[in-house]
This record gives C-alpha cells, sequence and structure tokens, in this order.
C-alpha cells in the first residue's frame, strides 16, 4: 500500500488566516483565493472552503527529504490515480501528462492544490470517478460492444479495473469531504439538488501562457467535477470553462461551472431514472409531516 498519515475530514488544521510562509522549500507565501481567513479548523472544513493553505499544510506533512526525486507519497498517489500516463481511451489524441519540472519540497507544495502537473479533463474525471467507485480506478470505455450492420455482436466489451489507489474507508472519507463541498458553506454548495446528494469540487488554474504574462493579465481555466448521488454514485462529471467571467465581467472561478454541472446532472439522473438518495427523501418527509393537533 502506498505510504500516508492517520487524517480524518475532522482533524484540526491551522490555515494560518489565509497566509502561509512555509519554513522550507518556497519563499513566496502560499495564499488562499478567497477571503475566508481561516484559522484552525476541521479539515472537512478547509477543504469545503478550497483553502490552499489547508492543503498546502497536507502536502508539508507528506513531504519526506529522504524519497528520491519525484517519488514522494503525494506523487505516488498521483501515479496510482492515473496523472501521469495515457488513459488508453479507444478515441485516441490524448497527449503526454506529467509533472513538467520537480524541485522538491517546492513542487511538493504546489502539487497539493493542484499546480504543477500537466492533466486532462478525462484524467480529472476518472480520478474522482475512481473516489465515488470505492476507491478503484477503472478503464475509460466508450462503448459496450461493437456490431456489425446486420446487428451481430463483434466484440463485447466490460468493465476493466486499473487497481485500487486507496482503501475502501478512505475512499468513503474523501467522498464526505467531496459532499462537504456541496454544503451551505462550501465553494460549490450551488451545485446541491434538492432530489440528490451531490459530491464534487471546484477548481481554478491560472492560465500561465507568455500571452497573458506578457499582457499582465490574469485568466482561469476553471472546473466543477461531481458526481451523485453521493451515497450510491452512478453519475460522474466534469464542466470546464475557458476564461470564464462573471456578470460584472471580472474573471470568474470555478463555481462558474456549477450551475452547468448542476442542469446537466439533473436531467442526465431523470433520464436514467436514478432513485432519490435515501437521506433526503427521509427529510423531506419528515418536514413534509403535518403538525400535531393541539389538546
Amino acid at each position: 500500500s502506498l505510504p500516508g498519515r492517520n487524517l480524518s475530514p475532522s482533524s484540526l488544521i491551522d490555515c494560518e488566516g489565509g497566509s502561509w510562509r512555509p519554513p522550507a522549500g518556497r519563499r513566496k507565501p502560499i495564499a488562499d483565493a478567497r477571503g475566508d481567513k481561516l484559522h484552525t479548523v476541521t479539515l472537512e472544513e478547509a477543504f469545503a472552503a478550497s483553502s490552499n493553505v489547508g492543503a498546502a499544510k497536507l502536502g508539508y506533512a507528506l513531504w519526506d527529504s529522504t524519497a528520491p526525486p519525484r517519488a514522494t507519497a503525494l506523487v505516488m498517489y498521483a501515479e496510482a490515480y492515473g496523472f501521469t500516463r495515457r488513459t488508453g481511451i479507444l478515441c485516441g489524441g490524448e497527449p503526454n501528462t506529467r509533472i513538467p519540472a520537480w524541485d522538491g519540497l517546492g513542487t511538493q507544495l504546489i502539487l497539493s492544490y493542484g499546480y504543477g502537473i500537466y492533466a486532462t479533463p478525462l484524467q480529472i474525471t476518472m480520478a474522482y470517478a475512481a473516489v465515488a467507485n470505492d476507491g478503484i480506478l477503472m478503464e475509460p470505455m466508450l462503448v459496450k460492444s461493437v456490431e456489425s450492420p446486420s446487428g451481430s455482436v463483434i466484440r463485447n466489451l466490460a468493465p476493466r479495473q486499473v487497481g485500487r489507489v486507496v482503501r475502501s474507508d478512505t475512499a468513503k472519507q474523501l467522498v464526505q469531504l467531496l459532499t462537504a463541498v456541496v454544503s451551505s458553506k462550501g465553494t460549490g454548495k450551488d451545485a446541491a439538488l434538492s432530489e440528490y446528494t451531490v459530491a464534487g469540487k471546484t477548481g481554478t488554474a491560472n492560465k500561465m501562457t507568455q500571452a497573458h504574462m506578457a499582457a499582465g493579465v490574469t485568466a482561469h481555466f476553471s472546473t466543477f467535477v461531481g458526481f451523485l448521488p453521493a451515497e450510491n454514485p452512478q453519475i460522474c462529471l466534469l464542466v470546464c470553462a475557458d476564461e470564464p467571467t462573471g456578470s460584472d465581467g471580472r474573471a470568474a472561478y470555478g463555481a462558474a461551472c456549477v450551475p452547468v454541472f448542476k442542469e446537466i446532472s439533473r436531467e442526465a439522473a431523470s433520464y436514467l431514472t436514478i432513485p432519490p438518495s435515501p437521506v433526503l427523501v427521509a427529510h423531506e418527509a419528515a418536514t413534509d409531516r403535518p403538525a400535531l393537533p393541539r389538546h
């Protein structure tokens, strides 16, 4: 099994008020993009608020200076989730994905909150699907079978496992963290559906092209990826937006993708006739119960 640390969603972490200067590996402070200014909170709360500081501190806790280059626990997990190799999807055209540079702890820290690695939307979706699938990564499939014009089956394709990435109990804790993101205090709260529990995560990456840097322009590539129902996932969906802007004209973040995710996932769940989440059904039954008569 891969190395790790004994952490849980209830573990406490100090997010330093939204700005943290690591003791080594990086001169520039790591800052949270949002203005939450978190201090000591649970890991679940830090995750729901998309705290870069919280994520970097986890990366620091996983740092092992004796490990060979590019072989820290964090990198090993990235490889196990499939981020450093092609998925092998049959349509082809996949680029090489990798960690383009490695300077030790500095790279480890930025990897912790999603920078410093090349990844495709399909790889990201597959990683989330592995979490939803009890920690098991699957090969991507485009079709279930190939048939001749007359209807005879030429080839059947069955789901195939790539391998287990994390233990079942770890996957369940990750689902808990992702569900917190869609809670009332999370960055993905607008992805919540009345019929299903949703687990997901907003993502915002600065576009560091030469043209953008030369012009001094800050542009983003934003994502929201999630799955539902969280307790028995049937749909995993990623929505991305290239340089989204808000209604005020300013650059938008990962939350800009949430309304699209919500609309597609609601329609897909209806089309697939997925039963509503039992927790939400029970809640609706409790809230709709008529009041008892007074005596």
